[in-house]
């Protein structure tokens, strides 16, 4: 319906603020992005970028369901026999502090819900690095018509 703003910018700036101020953003020193980069320094770092929108609009309210994928990737050349463990850990990490909806505040919008909708961890095409794909479902009613 037209009369509706989409949660989707308004949800993913707030998980990116709860994310930096998370101490997730020491453990991979500082690398929490929301586009694919280019020079990265350190071994990990976190892609927030993808999104998927349905929305289920009914004659008073909106309810937007906004699957957010999350991409990590982690090397550890010094101890490869660890990385897949490390890379499961900072997923386990990931996956906490996304769905930590109570620090998800936003301006006409509430989420009632966050659910895992997928999280698999595979050897990405360097062969070296691990690469962790979490996708978050977030439940977002409006409480503003415009």
């Amino acid at each position: 319906m037209a009369d509706w703003l989409s949660a989707e910018q308004p949800l993913i700036r707030a998980i990116m603020e709860h994310l930096y101020a998370s101490p997730l953003m020491s453990l991979v020193d500082g690398n929490i992005f929301d586009k694919a980069q280019v020079d990265i320094t350190g071994n990990t770092y976190i892609v927030i970028d993808n999104t998927n929108v349905l929305e289920y609009p009914t004659s008073t309210t909106n309810k937007e369901v906004i699957a957010v994928t999350a991409h990590i990737y982690h090397k550890d050349e010094a101890h490869p026999e660890q990385v897949v463990d490390q890379t499961r850990q900072f997923m386990r990490w990931l996956r906490f502090y996304m769905q930590q909806i109570e620090q998800l505040p936003m301006e006409h919008y509430e989420v009632k819900r966050a659910s895992l909708d997928l999280q698999e961890t595979i050897t990405d095409v360097d062969l070296v690095t691990q690469h962790g794909i979490l996708r978050i479902k977030y439940e977002v009613w409006h409480n503003v018509r415009y």
